[in-house]
């Protein structure tokens, strides 16, 4: 999965809002671990296997109530996210406990991505917007454990997708980096 250990930099706080419009701070969430993940609010992309990939990490973490999966919208274009968000619906996690969309203004928006190394490009064309994909695994002190970048086959027509062997494999590389920052 291209797992990177880095030591143990302390995690840039984020302070965010919900798909359920409830405040979300990494700081409160101290005790737990955290897989943060970035992708765009209308699920474009890689978006997609990465959601799908989660769901199938959260059913895998043996202490779901200690191991928190977070999304970070990088869509500039929509900012607004709701439980029926594309990014939750499309990889059927919008009711999965422990598994949280998050969302703000561009202002705040824009310094969670830099803090993360999170690039934004608006592209030419209406909706188009990319992004880099990248995995981080807070631990729960806080400090920054390790990071993954998300990996995805691409067709001719620009559909992303993992065969299903290979995504059980990265989701099972989730789970267990995860767990494996449990104390």
């Amino acid at each position: 999965m291209g797992l990177k250990f880095i030591g143990s930099a302390t995690a840039k706080n984020i302070s965010l809002t919900t798909q359920s419009t409830k405040h979300w701070s990494l700081a409160q969430e101290k005790g737990k671990v955290v897989v943060l993940a970035f992708y765009n609010a209308i699920c474009n992309d890689i978006c997609p296997v990465v959601g799908a990939e989660i769901k199938a990490a959260q059913r895998l973490t043996k202490d779901k109530s200690h191991v928190l999966f977070v999304v970070v919208n990088t869509d500039p274009q929509v900012t607004k996210v709701t439980s029926s968000s594309p990014a939750l619906v499309v990889p059927g996690i919008s009711h999965v406990p422990g598994v949280t969309l998050l969302s703000g203004s561009i202002s705040q928006l824009n310094q969670v991505w830099g803090s993360y190394g999170v690039k934004i490009t608006v592209g030419a064309m209406a909706g188009e917007v990319m992004h880099n994909d990248v995995l981080y695994f807070i631990g729960p002190t806080g400090k920054v454990a390790a990071y993954a970048v998300p990996i995805a086959s691409v067709s001719s027509s620009g559909t992303y997708s993992l065969d299903a062997s290979r995504l059980q494999r990265f989701a099972q590389g989730m789970a267990e980096t995860a767990d494996s920052l449990l104390p």
